[in-house]
């Protein structure tokens, strides 16, 4: 039965209704305040930016140094204290919300039952299913992580019973209505008990099994379990009211988009200022008039910005350091007019509202500082994210140094920010604006291993300065997750129900990549999920010169690997534990310092030096993708993933290059590469050659679809998982297994693995060599 929004619902505030499909009739209703509070347990706890499986050994810890089966209250409390960011229990609504996911999944007190403990308590598998839910990862990996846990206790050949399966599904539903107000207990006892008898019901008519493994549990899901119980997307916090797309998108299931915030989408502005950017359908469709009107769409940020500042005059405020070039309302209409004549009222009322928002606090309601209203206009522009920020960029940079200190960034912040804000009605006041844009410029000045310019003169807060590559390298280590709304200055991007609601793609699209003549033509590689990784002949023959100058091709992937090793350092057990890293690390000195070994820097010019340790500089701010950000800034880049991202530039076949990572990257307890650690891989091998492209088309790849490489590389490892039902970890076994019966047509990317298949000089001199010649 499927789920659905209702215009009643949305104008009331409501995120999500689904229909709970039972014997009885009812809806599981999650209101916007409802996913609001969710999102703020999972992130305050430091959930959020957890795995499951880390919580799982320190709740094992407590039990046996207590000598107890079941998790009471006061167990329950040790191990959020041993889980949660310090201090952050102090918090008393957060204490409230996670001692209700708690009490909703403990068991019913018998006082007539003597093996009752008359206590209220838990199994460890609920209370582990139930955090989970605040946990980080996918829909997916939330479930495998529930049905390992149900496997260990069933025991014998890992099959689970049908009983267990309704377990798992009392355990997600409770927890689900744990985060929402006004449900009576009771009454969500006998709805829960018979949705999940009703549910096992429906698996057993589709299956006729008693007992399951977890590829059954899928089959069932994609054949239409997913109608009735729409309500497991929510097992990835990523539905919950952010405008992301589905971490399983491969899956018939993954149908969200239908019937997940359709009558609006939502962007956090900033998590501790409890601010979020919310737009219903009725603001897009304002907008979307307001450009078909205008026809700004057309034109480039530059473009427009010109012709504003050829309408102003200088001004004559107190502060001309601030706003020396001024912009009248009179001169802002006539250039409007000149774009659209016929411009109606409509327009015209948002036009002016957009205008009123930039006036100067105590000054002339009908002037604007104009490069503060000139960045900020460039949003109704073409063109894409990183344009409209290197084109606010360069107005802030007053001086032409390449450079801004802090006022400027913030001021920056705030235009951007402050535009956004004015789409919704009613838009917010300029004040909010300011705290949101000083939130993020601290996040940009403070965060941990951001280079900064300095002035010689003084030691002033605004002495550090910013240029235009931090400001991408921190937006890429991490500073997407302070400014998810960056996204929205790409029109692209306003998107409801999966399909974009703006402007013509044909405006908006980056170039086609040219067709160079030559002997190769670059490469177009579909990636899944509908993305491309396209090299054009000048990126190959870029990363040819990069390769040649770095030797990279000269190693071999085992001696890299040794190479590697020598350079990380193995992380205490406390914090190893649970990551699919193991625990071995690098950090960004050890990076540096392991280039300096591989790199032969002695026979390289100053350039040329340059030109190859920048890139590869680079790439670990594009694997650091991959990883937790607040990891890496306290420990460094994951060695799996270190590894993963520089053995694809070295030389070696494909074969010998997975090989290589699946011994290093193998975990003892499972022997094999965890699913988890197989999607990282994966994400570390795409990433790495998506970095080669240039242009838009690495930027897309990168920075404005960098969740979206995660996921194909979640897609891509589940395929490969599936080739070998019930294996709990992947080997080159398991990925030649799914290689060799259609996995070739699914990831024909792993072929460039092999340099020798698109660098045309590693083909030369592997040639030469086998040949006896001078590999030189």
């Amino acid at each position: 039965m499927a789920a659905s929004l209702s215009d009643s619902a949305a104008a009331s505030g409501m995120a999500f209704l689904f229909d709970v499909p039972a014997v009885v009739e009812e809806v599981l209703s999650i209101s916007n305040a409802d996913a609001e509070d969710m999102m703020r347990t999972a992130v305050n706890s430091g959930l959020a930016i957890m795995e499951p499986e880390t919580v799982e050994p320190v709740l094992i810890q407590i039990l046996e140094a207590e000598g107890a089966d079941l998790v009471t209250k006061a167990l329950f409390d040790a191990l959020l204290e041993d889980v949660c960011i310090p201090g952050s229990l102090e918090d008393a609504g957060l204490c409230a919300a996670l001692d209700n996911i708690f009490y909703a999944v403990c068991q019913p007190v018998d006082p007539d039952d003597a093996s009752n403990p008359n206590v209220e308590a838990a199994t460890p598998q609920a209370v582990l299913m139930a955090l989970s839910l605040l946990c980080e990862g996918g829909k997916s990996a939330k479930l495998a992580f529930a049905f390992r846990l149900l496997q260990r206790r069933a025991g014998a050949g890992g099959a689970v019973p049908l009983k267990a399966i309704v377990e798992l599904f009392r355990t997600v539903l409770f927890t689900l209505y744990a985060s929402t107000d006004g449900f009576e207990t009771t009454d969500a006892l006998v709805i829960i008990e018979s949705v999940s008898s009703s549910l096992a019901e429906d698996i057993w008519r589709w299956l006729g099994k008693s007992v399951l493994d977890f590829e059954d549990l899928g089959n069932w899901y994609n054949a239409g379990g997913h109608s009735a119980a729409p309500w497991v997307e929510l097992l990835d916090l990523k539905k919950w009211g952010h405008n992301q797309r589905s971490a399983d998108a491969e899956m018939p299931g993954d149908n969200a988009e239908e019937w997940l915030l359709a009558a609006r989408f939502e962007f956090p502005l900033a998590f501790e200022l409890q601010h979020t950017l919310s737009f219903t359908t009725e603001d897009v469709g304002s907008l979307v008039y307001f450009l078909q009107e205008t026809g700004f769409e057309a034109w480039s940020p530059a473009e427009l910005c010109q012709t504003l500042a050829q309408a102003s005059y200088q001004g004559s405020v107190e502060d001309k350091s601030s706003h020396p070039l001024l912009l009248s309302r009179s001169s802002y209409l006539a250039v409007l007019a000149s774009m659209a004549p016929g411009a109606s009222d409509a327009s015209l009322l948002m036009a002016n509202r957009i205008f009123d928002a930039f006036g100067i606090d105590g000054g002339d309601e009908d002037v604007v500082p104009l490069r503060d209203f000139a960045a900020a206009m460039a949003l109704f522009c073409r063109g894409s994210k990183s344009e409209k920020l290197a084109n606010a960029f360069n107005l802030f940079d007053r001086e032409g140094v390449g450079s801004l200190g802090r006022t400027e960034a913030w001021r920056l912040f705030r235009a951007l920010c402050h535009m956004v804000l004015q789409l919704q009605v009613p838009g917010p006041s300029q004040a909010e604006s300011d705290a949101i844009a000083r939130w993020i410029t601290n996040s940009l000045f403070e965060m941990p291993g951001i280079a900064k310019n300095r002035d010689d003169s003084g030691e002033g807060t605004d002495d550090e300065r910013i240029s235009l590559e931090h400001l991408a390298e921190w937006y890429t280590r991490g500073g997407f997750k302070f400014a998810a709304w960056l996204e929205l200055l790409d029109l692209r991007k306003w998107r409801i129900g999966g399909e974009s609601v703006l402007v013509d793609e044909a405006y908006l699209s980056p170039a086609p990549v040219p067709e160079e003549s030559g002997d190769m033509e670059g490469l177009d590689l579909p990636l899944g999920n509908g993305a491309h990784l396209r090299l054009a002949q000048m990126d190959v023959e870029r990363t040819q010169t990069l390769l040649c100058n770095s030797g990279l091709p000269a190693y071999d992937p085992p001696h890299l690997a040794e190479v590697m090793g020598a350079f990380c350092v193995l992380l205490p057990a406390i914090y190893a534990r649970g990551h699919p890293s193991q625990g071995k690390v690098l950090s960004r000195q050890a990076w540096a310092e392991l280039l300096s070994h591989l790199v032969p820097t002695d026979a390289l010019s100053g350039a040329d030096l340059e030109d190859v340790l920048e890139p590869l500089s680079f790439l670990y701010d594009v694997l650091s993708m991959g990883e937790d950000q607040h990891y890496v800034n306290d420990f460094g880049l994951g060695l799996d993933l270190a590894l993963a991202g520089l053995m694809t530039l070295s030389g070696g076949t494909k074969s010998v290059k997975l090989a290589t990572i699946f011994s290093a990257c193998a975990e003892e307890e499972i022997g094999g590469v965890s699913p988890r650690g197989l999607e990282r891989i994966l994400f570390a091998m795409l990433a790495t050659l998506a970095s080669c492209a240039s242009g838009q088309h690495r930027d897309a790849l990168l920075f404005e679809s960098g969740e979206e490489l995660k996921d194909i590389a979640e897609l891509c490892a589940q395929r490969v998982l599936s080739a070998q039902p019930n294996a709990k970890a992947a080997n080159l076994e398991t990925l030649k297994a799914f290689y060799n019966n259609g996995g070739a047509d699914y990831m024909p990317w792993l072929e460039v693995l092999d340099l020798t298949k698109w660098i045309p000089a590693v083909a030369m001199a592997l040639s030469r060599s086998e040949d006896g010649g001078d590999v030189g």
